[in-house]
């Protein structure tokens, strides 16, 4: 939006707006028309929303459900001024170290194991996903998971030992067992070569927290009730499923499909109508996500990715440091010469140890989450 629109929305004089951006608050972007410039929408809304929670419980409520400010406490993870931690560990850290199984240990149990469980511990999948082999759209992974509820004789029962055995099993299911969840993935696609492996694996860590998105709030809510963890994983997915959400690697891929011009060209006419450019738009991440700038440091070591790779370099020399955990993924898909579909089962599979955890903690509090309505009716 322009300077005098983004102005009376946040009820402040114009040159605030460039304190706004010394600070780092406000994104300002040049128009192609002369001097004037354009703010980024999603910013303002966010200070918006910040301003609105100091006026009160019910504009600080509402708020909080439009990526306003926290309403649970939780010890999973903290994102925090462009970082992200699980269980107070930096990301970075955990991603160059390796190891998606630990790390989900890590955030079900608050401990960083040295080594995963023993094949053993994880009871494989009840049913196969689905054939022929390739990347299962989200609503399948439902039907994986419906099936492995149906396979278990006490879904229900709870306690540490099982809810743990679970939650590797549901892991198991959703990449169709037979080991380590990278070497599985890779193994359906096709793929057998070792850096596959560890891009993946690395992948899957980077994608498997953060806080409470639009899935992990379902998974939690499912869990308050009382709910099995079945039950939770398949509300997740099913939230999971939009395209605003986890789908949101598939319209990537439609998008970029479609373009047939130079990337400079493209962003430029996306520009001057007032349209952002898909996948390095992240409210929590006004300077960048974090994780999709390392997926496509590894993506771009592993091969080329064309159209990605030129889209990257003109939006660095726009400002945007990294894009977003979507076009990251679908970008390590692109250098390993993946199918579609393959960067959204890659997401689905790495969020489902933050959904999992989400779930342990939510029934562990033992508070049923219920938010109420403001009546807007006549």
């Amino acid at each position: 939006m322009g300077a005098e629109e983004a102005a009376a929305a946040l009820g402040v004089k114009r040159a605030t707006l460039y304190t706004y951006v010394s600070r780092g608050w406000l994104q300002r972007r040049a128009s192609g028309q002369g001097r004037r410039n354009l703010y980024l929408r999603a910013d303002v809304e966010r200070l918006c929303q910040r301003r609105d929670a100091r006026a009160g419980h019910a504009a600080a409520a509402a708020g909080a459900l439009r990526w306003g400010e926290p309403v649970i406490h939780s010890r999973v993870s903290e994102l925090a001024e462009g970082r992200i931690r699980y269980r107070g560990l930096a990301l970075e850290q955990l991603a160059e170290r390796g190891g998606f199984e630990e790390v989900a240990e890590l955030l079900w149990t608050g401990a960083l194991p040295e080594a995963a469980p023993p094949a053993e511990e994880a009871a494989p999948p009840a049913a196969p996903l689905p054939e022929p082999a390739g990347p299962p759209s989200p609503h399948e992974l439902i039907a994986a998971t419906l099936a492995a509820r149906s396979a278990d004789e006490a879904p229900l029962l709870a306690g540490p030992a099982r809810s743990l055995r679970r939650a590797r099993a549901l892991v198991a299911t959703l990449h169709g067992g037979g080991g380590r969840a990278a070497a599985a993935i890779c193994r359906r696609l096709g793929d057998g070569r070792p850096e596959a492996v560890v891009a993946v694996d690395r992948a899957l860590i980077l994608s498997a927290e953060h806080g409470l998105n639009a899935s992990t709030f379902a998974a939690r809510v499912a869990a308050s009730t009382g709910a099995d963890l079945y039950s939770a994983v398949i509300a997740a997915l099913a939230a999971f499923s939009g395209p605003r959400h986890g789908g949101a690697c598939d319209h990537l891929e439609a998008v970029f499909a479609d373009i047939d011009e130079p990337a400079e060209a493209w962003v430029e006419a996306r520009t001057r109508a007032g349209q952002a450019v898909p996948g390095f738009v992240h409210r929590l991440y006004p300077r960048g996500d974090p994780r999709g700038g390392l997926l496509l440091a590894e993506a771009l070591a592993l091969g080329p990715i064309g159209l990605l790779e030129d889209l990257a370099e003109v939006m660095a020399r726009a400002g945007w440091r990294s894009p977003t955990l979507d076009y990251g993924l679908l970008a390590l898909c692109r250098a390993l010469g993946w199918p579609p579909g393959s960067a959204t089962w890659i997401f689905a599979v790495g969020r489902s140890a933050g959904w999992i955890a989400h779930a342990l903690e939510q029934r562990a509090s033992g508070q049923l989450l219920r938010p109420r309505a403001a009546f807007a009716g006549d």
